[in-house]
């Protein structure tokens, strides 16, 4: 019981935080919460945008898991499609790092700032250093 006390405790001071500073402030709150709670579960993609385009079915079915060793694996199927993943920053913001070397996955190879998060979501994008698109990449647990 006493885990569920101390994640109702976090989310609370989470939440109250987010609601009353910057919204740099937020994201950073929100990536701490989401990359706390990355590697309890399994996640699946409920959103991927690149280039304005929604191409979330190439992923539709895979189930991640986010290893505290810093592996991510992807699997449908009986079909495991391995990675990595970690906490980065720059430009004054957290980064959820994703590196897989296989398509589709390699797709999702980006320092994803974490716009919102909780136990149970991470919503994320990527703005192109290029040409300054937004790419956006949602998770939510299964």
């Amino acid at each position: 019981m006493r885990p569920i006390k101390i994640f109702i405790a976090v989310l609370a001071i989470s939440s109250a935080s987010l609601y009353s500073c910057s919204k740099e402030k937020q994201e950073e709150i929100a990536a701490t919460v989401a990359t706390n709670y990355v590697n309890n579960g399994k996640w699946k993609v409920t959103k991927f945008e690149e280039d304005g385009k929604n191409e979330t079915d190439h992923f539709t079915g895979y189930v991640f898991e986010f290893n505290t060793n810093g592996t991510v694996t992807a699997t449908k199927d009986g079909k495991v499609v391995r990675g990595t993943w970690s906490k980065g920053g720059d430009d004054s913001k957290s980064k959820f790092v994703i590196n897989f070397d296989t398509a589709p996955f390699n797709e999702l190879n980006e320092d994803w700032v974490i716009v919102s998060g909780s136990a149970d979501s991470m919503q994320m994008k990527h703005v192109s250093g290029g040409d300054g698109s937004i790419d956006y990449l949602n998770f939510e647990k299964v």
